[in-house]
């Protein structure tokens, strides 16, 4: 399936399904002042200059970001510059996906992690636990996820995996591995999660790449095809670390 049909079948980032004002308040003193409502969406941290901090937004579907800079000093905690986050903020323009300046109002993680290549047959069993998959788009170099996935107080495999024998093709073959340690059901617990794939846009033959996600969510929606940034500039073919040890993120 096609990204466009997919992302919109899935569902928007969070802030599209918002209004972008309401107008009115309970107290009769404000009854026609405009408020802006809060957006939501994952950011890239761009640090900080000038005493302020800025984040990188790519909108749905965007070739290009929008860039946020924020009224007031905002901690981001550990959160290293290109990382993304969660970030809840109100637009002093009421518009949203504009540059601009806005009101920080919270933050919220976001699992951070790097596009992995594994050989074909280490990749067998990717599809053991099924992923909620909520919604996948796009973000300039990374590929974002909402998704929920069942509590495990073990470290489980998860990871996004590319078939290293498809790396040369246009379009390679990811997976999206989750596996658990334990066959405990437990409740389910909602993730935001950003993979940097920037390396596979570096490679000259490489239009995109096809996500493969066994999605419990909507069981007809399990591929993904992922187009290269338009603006995108290849390079010499960036180093894609190796995923085939068994070393499982603590999700």
């Amino acid at each position: 399936m096609s990204y466009n049909l997919a992302h919109r079948i899935i569902g928007m980032a969070l802030s599209a399904a918002l209004s972008a004002i309401f107008v009115g308040c309970s107290s009769d003193d404000h009854a026609d002042e405009v408020r802006y409502a809060t957006l939501y969406d994952v950011v890239e941290y761009a640090g900080k200059a000038d005493n302020a901090t800025h984040f990188t937004l790519y909108p749905p579907d965007a070739e290009k970001p929008v860039s946020l800079v924020a009224s007031r000093p905002v901690n981001t905690g550990k959160v290293e510059t290109g990382e993304c986050m969660l970030l809840g903020y109100v637009p002093h323009n009421g518009e949203a996906y504009t540059s601009g300046t806005v009101d920080v109002t919270g933050v919220g993680v976001v699992s951070n992690y790097k596009l992995l290549k594994g050989k074909p047959e280490t990749l067998t069993d990717w599809d053991t636990d099924p992923v909620w998959l909520t919604s996948l788009w796009r973000a300039g170099g990374k590929i974002a996820m909402r998704v929920q996935l069942v509590y495990d107080p073990q470290p489980r495999l998860f990871r996004l995996v590319v078939d290293e024998s498809t790396m040369g093709d246009e379009y390679p073959d990811a997976y999206l591995v989750n596996v658990r340690r334990s066959g405990n059901d437990n409740f389910m617990r909602q993730y935001y999660v950003a993979f940097d794939v920037h390396a596979m846009w570096t490679y000259p033959t490489c239009k995109g790449l096809r996500v493969h996600v066994n999605n419990s969510n909507n069981t007809s929606l399990r591929e993904f095809v992922i187009p290269k940034p338009e603006a995108y500039v290849s390079g010499g073919e960036e180093e894609i670390p190796d995923g085939t040890g068994d070393a499982g993120a603590d999700e």
